[in-house]
């Protein structure tokens, strides 16, 4: 019944809140933008994202490749910021503030709590929570962006890790089918999977740290650093599993790599890893994005480049998306070519950024805006209380010992001492 109450109390925020509609790119009324390629919606989302690329300028290309993504009057973009929390709710971040009208959400127990549970159907519930609240409080106009960057999926092998408690814990299985759950249900999929229109997005939930992530720091160690060596065997048998499940089974749109090295490579500028493994060997079509600073890290902490340029060189080589780091001299110069640029944005703005904003009528919208105003009288809310089976002994327990790890929605992260 917890569950009901918190959301209940959301749901109550929300609908007292004035709909404010979020600005959407290709506005059919927006006679600027009506004949252009990218407004064609009986295009492909690919085409479409070419032929938005090819209608950047440099200094626009520049600046779309961080997480505080400007906008762009001339062609009806509006801003956006990649960066938002859901680890266990929608919490305070640069993309939701929470300061406006809507000054919180939904707080579920820390994920290490929630995964002892076993319960992949509670796991999904918790995740189509935060979809939708995610959701209503952008169309709400109270935050500038969609792209959530959970769940963490990183593989919890030594209890002195202070983030261990983000994670599903040890086991690479439950930690996959944790990450299949949560992220269906925060993309708006069906339980089973494979239902959902993913040119519509709910919202976007992202998989990190990609791979073998799992120290701050020790004797000395720091995680800007850090050199994961790790066996071939393990990383098939361990780290590698729960992010496979996430971008085949989950088919999650995005994927964020980590600060660490993985024998000798840093992980954002890892071409194998990125592009070999994750792409043409699994599959995935969504954006990569670095961790807060790992794209300077690369040359400032693992001493794997000489310059910042080529730094930011190796990483767009090793194909990914928004840096949370800026600056022009740093991010282009001779060394880089525009076909590599070219190639880059196209991932990262059709997935899943151009499905969030390019569209301003589709089922799902109308919805979220009946959700806001419609109070928690529908039966789908009434039902959402935790199943008397997952009550049991254990989870007592367990809600004793891990009651510290609950954090207000409004709390940055990693800030628990």
């Amino acid at each position: 019944m917890r569950l009901v109450l918190v959301f209940a109390a959301f749901v109550s925020v929300v609908a007292s809140t004035e709909w404010t509609q979020q600005p959407f790119s290709c506005d059919p009324a927006d006679q600027k933008t009506k004949s252009l390629g990218f407004c064609q919606t009986n295009l492909s989302i690919s085409a479409r994202a070419a032929d938005l690329v090819s209608r950047f300028t440099l200094d626009e290309k520049i600046a779309q490749l961080v997480s505080s993504a400007p906008a762009i009057p001339r062609l009806s973009i509006p801003a956006y910021q990649w960066w938002s929390e859901a680890l266990h709710g929608v919490a305070y971040s640069r993309g939701t503030p929470l300061n406006g009208t809507i000054t919180t959400a939904t707080s579920f127990p820390q994920v290490i709590l929630a995964a002892a549970s076993f319960n992949e159907h509670l796991w999904y519930r918790i995740g189509q929570v935060i979809g939708v609240e995610a959701r209503a409080i952008y169309n709400a106009g109270e935050s500038r962006g969609l792209t959530l960057w959970a769940p963490n999926i990183n593989i919890f092998r030594d209890p002195r890790w202070g983030r261990g408690q983000e994670t599903p814990g040890e086991d690479p299985t439950v930690t996959g089918k944790y990450a299949v759950a949560f992220v269906r249900g925060v993309q708006g999929d069906t339980f089973l999977g494979g239902k959902k229109n993913l040119n519509h997005l709910q919202a976007s939930a992202c998989c990190k740290h990609f791979t073998a992530y799992d120290m701050e720091n020790w004797h000395g160690n720091y995680r800007y650093g850090f050199n994961a060596i790790v066996t071939k065997q393990d990383l098939a048998d361990t780290y590698q599993p729960p992010f496979k499940k996430c971008i085949q089974e989950a088919r999650a749109s995005g994927l964020m790599c980590g600060y660490n090295s993985v024998n000798g490579i840093p992980s954002c500028a890892d071409h194998n890893l990125l592009t070999i493994v994750a792409r043409h060997q699994w599959g995935f079509q969504g954006y990569i994005a670095s961790d807060c600073d790992a794209v300077k890290n690369v040359f400032r902490d693992h001493n794997y480049t000489k310059t910042e340029e080529e730094t930011v060189a190796d990483v767009l080589h090793a194909d990914y998306g928004p840096f949370t780091m800026s600056g022009h001299g740093v991010i282009f110069s001779g060394s880089l070519q525009m076909s590599m640029r070219s190639c880059t944005f196209t991932w990262k703005l059709q997935r899943p950024r151009h499905k969030i904003w390019s569209s301003t009528e589709f089922p799902e919208r109308k919805a979220h805006h009946q959700y806001m105003v419609g109070g928690t009288t529908a039966k789908r809310f009434r039902t959402m209380n935790l199943p008397t089976q997952v009550k049991s002994r254990t989870t007592q327990i367990m809600n004793k010992v891990f009651v510290v790890m609950w954090i207000h929605p409004r709390g940055m992260m990693q800030t628990m001492k």
